[in-house]
């Protein structure tokens, strides 16, 4: 069974019974202009949390406003909703934290045995790729670095590689395990390092791209010691 919506005037899609929209044609302006904006809001509700929605009641709260409907839910009705969609969503949150961290430790106590890794008295592993002899920097140090970072699953969430140029930062101000592993190597060498998730961000996690009490991947290149 479909149904038929229209999110902006001249902007119609099609709902199918699960709920998911099919893909409309966004050929005109108007309907490129409504899917941008449609795309705003996911991100929005992304950012604060909300990632399991129901797009077709979401569709259908738009048009009914749009379209001068009376509500179809009253106040208290969407407060117990919310109060249940949120409880849901932080137990949730509690199991894949805590199967985020037991990964995590198991991954690292399997990769310490691996040829060539350094495991530091924190917890955190580094495995040198490129050896350089320059200057070996101290914590209060600058220092220029490339470097790429992953979950563990391979997901890429950050890249000065990508972004076309190196960073400089204090080595004080950046997470435990980076203060660690940087300020353990010189000026010319390339790492990989994985950082479990106290020496990194923790419980608290930095949504909406590192979940909580990951273990972090990093390929660091430390260029100079400024």
């Amino acid at each position: 069974m479909f149904s038929r919506f229209c999110l902006i005037t001249g902007l119609c899609f099609t709902l199918s019974a699960s709920g998911y929209a099919q893909t409309p044609h966004l050929g005109s302006h108007l309907e490129k202009l409504s899917y941008a904006l449609g795309m705003r809001f996911g991100q929005q509700m992304m950012k604060q949390g909300m990632t399991k929605l129901d797009p077709a009641a979401v569709a259908l709260g738009i048009q009914d406003m749009m379209g001068g409907v009376p509500p179809r839910v009253n106040r208290d009705q969407v407060e117990a909703a919310q109060a249940a969609v949120l409880e849901d969503m932080k137990r949730e949150a509690r199991d894949q934290s805590k199967k985020n961290l037991e990964d995590g430790l198991s991954f690292l106590e399997g990769n310490k045995s691996r040829e060539g890794i350094v495991t530091l008295p924190s917890g955190v592993q580094y495995r040198i790729i490129k050896a350089g002899d320059g200057k070996q920097p101290k914590t209060t140090d600058q220092v220029v670095v490339h470097y790429r970072g992953t979950l563990l699953t391979g997901q890429e969430f950050d890249s000065s590689y990508a972004r076309g140029e190196p960073l400089t930062f204090g080595l004080d101000r950046v997470i435990p395990g980076w203060t660690q592993v940087v300020s353990s190597i010189k000026a010319g060498t390339k790492v990989e390092t994985w950082i479990p998730p106290k020496h990194g961000y923790g419980e608290r996690g930095s949504p909406p791209t590192i979940p909580p009490n990951s273990t972090l991947y990093f390929e660091i290149e430390l260029l100079e010691v400024k």
